[in-house]
C-alpha cells in the first residue's frame, strides 16, 4: 500500500458498518501475542479521515482492511446470487 490509497475498514467481529479511509503508513506492534512457540506481533495501519482529517490507527486483531473497489465487487456478486435465486423462487 502506499500512502493515499483508500482502504474499507471493518471490525472483525459484529454487523457494525465499515468505513473508507486513506492510508498513512502501517507499523508492527512490540507486543508478543503468542501463547507459546514462535513470536506473533499485530499488525497495525494508520489512516486518515477523509471528511474530518483525523488520523486513527488500526490492529490486525480487532480490524480487517481490504480494498473498496475489491469490497464493491463482492457485494456486486452476492447481490447477483440472490436475484438470480429470486427469479425461480
Amino acid at each position: 500500500m502506499e500512502k493515499g490509497d483508500l482502504l474499507y475498514i471493518t471490525k472483525r467481529k459484529g454487523n457494525e458498518p465499515g468505513v473508507i479511509m486513506a492510508y498513512e503508513k502501517s507499523y508492527t506492534g512490540n507486543e508478543d501475542l503468542s501463547l507459546h512457540g514462535s513470536p506473533m506481533y499485530e499488525d497495525f495501519i494508520v489512516c486518515t479521515n477523509l471528511k474530518t482529517g483525523d488520523r486513527k490507527s488500526f490492529g490486525s486483531q480487532t480490524y480487517h482492511w481490504c480494498d473498496p473497489i475489491g469490497r464493491i465487487k463482492e457485494l456486486q456478486d452476492a447481490l447477483w446470487k440472490i436475484q438470480n435465486l429470486a427469479q425461480f423462487a
